[in-house]
């Protein structure tokens, strides 16, 4: 009897600590690459102007062949922030956020290319340390 009572309250506690742990909020860490999975989206969404010879590529250009040119261009010009990933350029101005044209003068509204599930994308794979 007493083998028994033990056993239920021992089987008790392992069921409370799973329940437990099934309620963690925390998200296991992205294993997303820049060449496997942000490279696709950003030629997709930002492709069509930052291209060479395109509208915006003078502050940005994307590769269309190669991911690890984009990837270079894309850390030489600071447009990653390890600190605050969802501050990073990369985020806010593909958002639609405001940026200074290559040539000067006032800033203007970018257009909203990035929508909410890539930026999501893009800010865990920057904050996971922006792995090429």
């Amino acid at each position: 009897m007493y083998l028994a009572t033990c056993a239920q309250r021992l089987l008790c506690v392992f069921g409370l600590g799973m329940m437990l742990s099934a309620c963690d909020n925390t998200t296991e860490p992205t294993t997303k690459t820049f060449t496997a999975d942000i490279y696709p989206q950003m030629k997709g969404a930002c492709g069509s102007c930052h291209n060479t010879g395109g509208v915006a590529a003078k502050k940005f250009t994307i590769d269309a062949a190669n991911a690890a040119t984009t990837y270079t261009n894309l850390m030489t010009n600071n447009l990653i922030n390890k600190t605050a990933p969802d501050q990073s350029s990369l985020i806010v101005v593909g958002k639609g956020g405001m940026y200074t044209p290559s040539a000067g003068g006032m800033a203007v509204a970018h257009t909203k290319n990035l929508n909410d599930a890539q930026a999501t994308d893009w800010v865990a794979w920057i904050t996971a340390g922006s792995m090429q």
